[in-house]
């Protein structure tokens, strides 16, 4: 039997509409998270830290992109950078106790 793989949790979907790649990283990680499962872990508390691990190193590279931009003297794609880096750090920071994500997990057990 294939292990259960849920969506992005719809609040990060909403919160990363402009940035699609990311969104399908964030659902590859939960795919990951969840075949390989833990012993020890509920799948759901996997799941959640996948998440936070991903958007964690999004936002290091969003930094790294922004200090690129800065030196190259590129104010445009600064700014943008600077916009990605706020967004992510949003998305992470206020996912909060995404509901959607564990009722998905509850349905299954």
């Amino acid at each position: 039997m294939q292990p259960i793989t849920p969506p992005v949790p719809q609040k990060l979907q909403n919160l990363l509409e402009s940035y699609p790649g990311h969104i399908e990283r964030l659902q590859e990680a939960l795919d990951s998270a969840v075949n390989e499962p833990s012993k020890t872990t509920p799948p759901s508390e996997l799941a959640v830290s996948a998440l936070e691990d991903l958007l964690s190193k999004m936002i290091d590279e969003a930094r790294a992109e922004l200090s690129a931009a800065e030196r190259s003297g590129h104010v445009l794609s600064a700014q943008q950078a600077d916009k990605k880096l706020a967004d992510l750090g949003y998305a992470r920071f206020n996912m909060g106790g995404l509901p959607d994500l564990y009722a998905y997990f509850e349905r299954r057990t």
